[in-house]
């Protein structure tokens, strides 16, 4: 592939600021960088004590962030102008669009550039369906504008769909193996995973409504009984902190929980290399969002932990019932006590099968796929 093929990636999110469309924006260039395309990243910046590690050059790839402004306006105006100059600048190029604001600047381009190749991917509820009817209407019109749409799973495909014919590939987001490897200590694993004695459960992600953290939270009474020395850890941005906080006091669980909050990739990944089971048991909000894909499941999962998720929603895409975990109603704590029981009957197994699983969705793997649709 010549590297005159210049790939242009619009993204709502990109590190360092936290979320799965950034995750998977800067996973995506910098795999189609070591690829030979050449690829620029549109994305707006954010303030962090982590950018500089993200500003370091990469021969191949670009990446424009833009200074947010206190107008709304102005950073739709500023946002749209950078996309509109970038695209007349290259006569062969491919731009691919993931989150709600380019998905909207894209749908309009797609009129303008009709020559040039527009790719969409939908991640999650939000993108595609937001409760406000005026921006369903206009995100719905637009949508139809691309010439291809990615879903990062099933359950997110089904609901674009429904109110479109286009055509929709499925591409699941996709882990850095490389990464995730280096950055976890070799010597703190557990040597037999069969003999659980102090059960330990884990959920990565922003503390809120959809990632649902309190729906482990009330399960917990119910483990505890089987399990009286479970314990519960929260990693992520806490969002909703009050919210979990209140119910772990309401349930008097403050010797059974820890909430980390934000941690880095290393402190991350070598906490969760001392678990035994993750938790993901997403919630759709009342605004309509869900949990796309999951992909804290396949990087947990890469560790050997086999994954408990809710059943309605992306991550059913992320694990194999009954083999790399179970899919649950995530209110029923029955279900998700028989879950962690099952698995615990045979963990080696679960644990073998939840590595395998992992190594598929390794973005060596994953971007051949987009590449595909680049051709």
């Amino acid at each position: 592939m010549s590297h005159l093929n210049k790939i242009i990636i619009v993204t709502s999110e990109f590190p360092p600021g936290p979320g799965g469309i950034g995750n998977h924006a800067h996973n995506l260039s910098y795999f189609l960088v070591k690829r030979n395309y050449s690829v620029e990243v549109i994305t707006f910046k954010r303030f962090d004590s982590k950018m500089e590690e993200y500003s370091k050059p990469v021969p191949g790839l670009n990446i424009v962030r833009i200074n947010k402004q206190k107008s709304r306006f102005l950073n739709y105006f500023l946002f749209t102008r950078t996309i509109y100059l970038s695209i007349r600048e290259h006569q062969k190029v491919v731009i691919l669009c993931s989150g709600r604001n380019p998905l909207i600047a894209g749908g309009i381009f797609k009129l303008v550039f009709t020559k040039i190749k527009f790719i969409l991917v939908t991640h999650g509820g939000l993108d595609v369906k937001p409760k406000n009817w005026l921006l369903r209407l206009i995100i719905t019109t637009l949508i139809k504008n691309y010439d291809q749409i990615v879903s990062v799973s099933n359950f997110t495909a089904k609901c674009i769909s429904r109110n479109i014919s286009t055509n929709i590939k499925i591409i699941n987001n996709g882990i850095n193996v490389d990464k995730i490897e280096d950055n976890i200590n070799h010597k703190n694993i557990k040597i037999n995973k069969r003999k659980i004695e102090n059960l330990s459960l884990i959920t990565i992600g922003r503390i809120s409504e959809r990632k649902g953290q309190n729906n482990v939270i009330r399960a917990l009474p119910s483990i505890i009984e089987k399990f009286p020395n479970t314990h519960y850890h929260i990693v992520g941005i806490p969002d909703q902190l009050d919210d979990i906080l209140l119910e772990i006091r309401f349930l008097s669980l403050g010797d059974h929980c820890t909430i980390h909050g934000e941690m880095s990739d290393k402190e991350m990944f070598d906490l969760l290399n001392t678990m035994d089971i993750f938790m993901f048991l997403s919630d759709q909000t009342e605004d309509g969002d869900f949990e796309g894909f999951g992909i804290a499941v396949i990087e947990a999962n890469l560790l050997g932990l086999p994954a408990i998720g809710s059943k309605d929603s992306g991550i059913s895409d992320a694990i194999v019932n009954n083999r790399t975990g179970f899919l649950v109603n995530q209110k029923n704590n029955d279900q998700i006590l028989e879950s962690i029981l099952r698995i615990i009957k045979d963990y080696n197994n679960f644990s073998k099968n939840a590595k395998q699983h992992a190594l598929k969705y390794s973005w060596e793997n994953v971007v051949d796929q987009y590449i595909d649709l680049f051709n």
